[in-house]
């Protein structure tokens, strides 16, 4: 899984064509978090957001993998990321409410909460 990550990011893709469902490299952090490895999956997973930035996914993995490692502070900054991304996602343009937002993952089980 290494070996296909790595060959995924030294491929450029064309800026008009859309991105890879999953990138390789965010799949590697699941699945080096699945197996306990919560430190490696942690840069793999903040690997994938230094190239391809506001991945929801990777958000999840690096915010478990970062409480999982013990980065309290990192988690929290996830976390809240996450929320400001969901909270676009569902905004009321029409309004403009800005309310507190929770956001829970049943996959992952990370939970967060926060005011965007």
């Amino acid at each position: 899984m290494s070996l296909a990550a790595d060959a995924e990011d030294k491929t450029e893709k064309h800026p008009v064509t859309p991105g890879v469902a999953t990138p390789a490299r965010e799949l590697y952090g699941v699945m080096l978090l699945e197996r306990g490895m919560a430190k490696e999956a942690l840069g793999a997973f903040e690997t994938t957001l230094r190239k391809e930035p506001n991945r929801f996914g990777a958000y999840a993995g690096a915010a478990k993998a970062a409480e999982n490692s013990g980065h309290q502070a990192k988690a929290r900054q996830y976390c809240e990321k996450i929320v400001e991304i969901a909270w676009w996602r569902g905004q009321d343009q029409d309004r403009g409410c800005r309310r507190p937002r929770i956001f829970e993952d049943p996959l992952s089980g990370i939970q967060c909460r926060s005011t965007p």
